[in-house]
């Protein structure tokens, strides 16, 4: 099929996507407010709202202190809340207006995963349907898709990306990752981690690298000081327990990350980057390193991507459970969603490294991230899951393209209509209790943001939700510089 017929594919399952989120956004909008927001929702809301009076006030000063002091996520959330701010008034609704955007993106960007592998009309249609079915009955991308959050943008960025890195689009796709990156940390990392193994797959590009580094450690002097750079912060992380004040891991982590930025500068012009790997190198990977040579930032980074701990076998069952319920609601659409990531990757034929790359994306992250220790909820899995429905519909469209398989295509497109259908009053059931935001505060909380207004600007005893309670005295404030609104105790 010609480009046209899939923009025309895509233009129309995003109008299926705003038909099924605009009454839901509706419905969420009358049930939220700065009172039942929690922490993280409160301070995504506030980031742009922050940044959007700053730069509505002409203070570029201060919004370069709301840019640059992103230190836990990045600050592209705050970026991209801009323009709903400025068209569409500094209010809770426009917070949230770019999870809708990235809402409507997802089944678009899968179709650009679709036609970087597939061409034919055939699947075009009937991955286009399975895409529909995967995602607008997807219970927890619904819910995110009205959040002030970092879920839903992370999820379409992902598959955008994707769509774009299979395409052939290496600058733009790594872009988009370094945005992700900016967004939230580790969903960046683990984009620009798959893109970088897909280049190192191909043995010419090894060599490339090899002789890179070789070169960036040809003399001795630079070798010594890795050395010791890398022997000193080791002697610090293996000692630290008996000596609480020697540099803690993240700051050991700057100290090596600055000096390999220091030595790569020094032999610049001695490093030739693998031909395959330098768009996502330079545009990709040297963002980050960029954004990552500020200390505050590392221990951002440190704290979302490599704390771990380890996870019980029940709770393994009960985070499975969850996804279930979650994101596929039914179990004919996480299997059939498994056994498409199985295809992709078993498939023969070409472009092997980026499917079985694509395939095993939603998995090995999952993973890392079941082994952390912050309490376990299924919208961490927001970057994994809509790349999941748009790898696992590639997968059954490549394995059942031929004139055998289409009949069993089509039948399992059918079969997955008829399980939706089925569990539409599920579904519905799904919807309605997912208006209200479910990681709120508690009722004693709550009832302390909504009397803020009526008290002085200060943080009650024992009050917890201070992020909210700033958010409220900001909405209502709008002349008011927002470093001007501090909560004292």
């Amino acid at each position: 099929m010609k480009r046209p017929g899939w923009i025309l594919l895509g233009l129309s399952l995003a109008l299926l996507a705003a038909l099924e989120a605009l009454p839901f956004r509706e419905a969420a909008m009358r049930a939220q407010g700065p009172s039942r927001l929690g922490w993280d929702a409160s301070l995504h809301a506030l980031a742009g709202l922050d940044l959007f009076d700053d730069l509505r006030s002409l203070r570029p000063l201060a919004a370069l202190g709301d840019v640059f002091g992103s230190h836990w996520w990045g600050p592209f959330w705050a970026l991209g809340s801009l323009p709903a701010h400025a068209l569409f008034g500094r209010s809770l609704e426009s917070a949230s207006l770019p999870s809708l955007a990235a809402f409507l993106l997802v089944p678009p960007a899968a179709l650009l995963v679709l036609r970087s592998l597939d061409r034919s009309p055939s699947a075009a249609a009937l991955g286009a349907a399975l895409v529909g079915l995967f995602a607008l009955r997807s219970p927890m991308l619904l819910e995110v898709s009205a959040w002030p959050m970092l879920e839903a943008l992370g999820g379409a960025l992902t598959v955008l990306a994707w769509g774009l890195f299979l395409s052939g689009r290496l600058r733009a796709a790594s872009l988009v990752a370094a945005a992700l990156f900016l967004t939230k940390y580790h969903y960046g990392s683990f984009l620009l981690v798959s893109f970088v193994a897909v280049g190192l797959a191909r043995r010419e590009t090894r060599e490339e690298a090899w002789a890179a580094l070789r070169d960036v450690l040809a003399p001795k002097v630079v070798r010594g000081a890795l050395l010791v750079v890398g022997a000193g912060g080791g002697a610090c992380l293996l000692s630290r327990p008996a000596f609480p004040r020697l540099p803690s891991p993240s700051n050991v982590f700057w100290g090596f990350l600055v000096a390999v930025v220091c030595v790569l500068v020094v032999r610049r012009g001695v490093v030739r980057l693998p031909a395959a790997l330098r768009p996502v190198l330079l545009f990709g990977v040297a963002p980050c390193v960029l954004w990552l040579l500020d200390p505050a930032n590392v221990r951002g980074y440190y704290r979302q991507t490599f704390v771990s701990g380890s996870s019980a076998a029940g709770e393994m069952a009960s985070a499975f459970e969850a996804l279930r319920a979650d994101w596929f609601l039914t179990w004919t659409a996480l299997v059939l969603v498994v056994v498409g990531l199985v295809l992709l990757a078993a498939v023969p034929g070409v472009r092997r490294a980026e499917r079985v790359a694509l395939a095993v994306f939603p998995l090995w992250p999952a993973a890392l991230m079941l082994a952390s220790p912050y309490p376990f909820e299924s919208r961490f899995f927001a970057c994994l899951v809509p790349t999941a429905f748009a790898a696992g519909a590639a997968g059954l469209v490549l394995a059942l393209q031929g004139p055998r398989g289409r009949p069993i295509l089509a039948a399992l497109v059918a079969g997955l209509a008829a399980d939706r259908w089925l569990a539409e009053g599920a579904f519905q059931s799904e919807r309605a209790l997912r208006v209200a935001f479910r990681y709120g505060w508690d009722a004693a909380e709550t009832a302390c943001v909504e009397s803020a207004l009526s008290r002085p600007m200060a943080l009650p005893a024992g009050c917890q939700a201070g992020p909210s309670i700033r958010l409220a005295w900001r909405l209502a404030r709008k002349d008011v510089p927002p470093r001007e609104i501090v909560l004292r105790p």
